[in-house]
């Protein structure tokens, strides 16, 4: 109520007609994406569309207290014209000058978004060429890591290579099944089939509903995922990385 009616005031001073006042309340100005301020997310929506001139906050803290979401929010400001005036902390982008400060920093926010990507890419590359896996780990494997309250927890007392070892449990059904490939008698929809008789389910999980509440639940094998095992080339002790297959550990 208090930020309100400074906003309110701030507009009768400046002589702006206040169109929306955006009350998000209960929602955190430290999410990391905007899709997780629904009421935030409307507003620049709104911004796009032509609805303001000016966008007032009472405090730059009510704005976003992410980095990221701070840049990349202004950025879209600058984009569309429109200026970002807060009251406590006498910022004003509702200026020529201002608004042209908003459209370098949303610049400047795409750049180093742009060069992050290139070092992820990068740093990717590199640990396949070391011969660690990407992306989800295969059937048959599991990590040597879990993640507890926000930490990485390393659960074997020494690492094995690569960061993943055998689960014992699956091991057996995975030779079988290249066995089973190779005779030449059998079909990618009878190994699923065999997969799923065996009490055997993928990696791959999707959310059940459950009354109020939703849990994962792992899937049957299908022809594409008998498929996908048969066709990983870490299987073959190798790793793949877009064109190229390296050695892996």
């Amino acid at each position: 109520d208090a930020q309100e009616r400074h906003i309110m005031d701030h507009c009768k001073t400046s002589g702006w007609v206040p169109v929306r006042i955006y009350r998000e309340e209960g929602r955190s100005a430290r999410h990391e994406a905007i899709s997780k301020r629904p009421l935030f997310k409307e507003l620049l929506e709104d911004v796009a569309r032509g609805n303001y001139d000016v966008v007032l906050i009472d405090t730059m803290d009510r704005w976003s207290r992410n980095l990221k979401v701070t840049l990349d929010a202004i950025g879209m400001l600058g984009q569309h014209g429109v200026g970002l005036v807060s009251i406590t902390e006498n910022i004003d982008y509702s200026t020529p000058h201002g608004k042209l400060a908003t459209q370098m920093i949303g610049g400047m926010a795409e750049f180093f978004s742009d060069m992050l990507a290139v070092h992820t890419r990068k740093g990717i590359e590199e640990r396949a060429r070391k011969g660690f896996h990407l992306g989800s780990i295969p059937f048959g494997y599991e990590s040597c890591w879990k993640h507890e309250g926000g930490e990485r927890i390393l659960t074997c007392d020494i690492e094995h290579p690569g960061g993943i070892h055998i689960r014992e449990i699956e091991r057996q059904a995975v030779k079988e099944l290249f066995r089973r490939y190779a005779t030449g008698t059998t079909t990618l929809s009878q190994l699923a089939v065999w997969m799923n008789d065996s009490g055997l389910r993928t990696k791959n999980r999707h959310r059940l509903q459950n009354g109020d509440e939703s849990k994962a639940s792992p899937r049957l094998f299908t022809t594409a995922s008998v498929r996908g095992i048969l066709h990983n080339p870490f299987f073959t002790g190798k790793v793949k990385h877009k064109d190229e297959t390296y050695p892996g550990l």
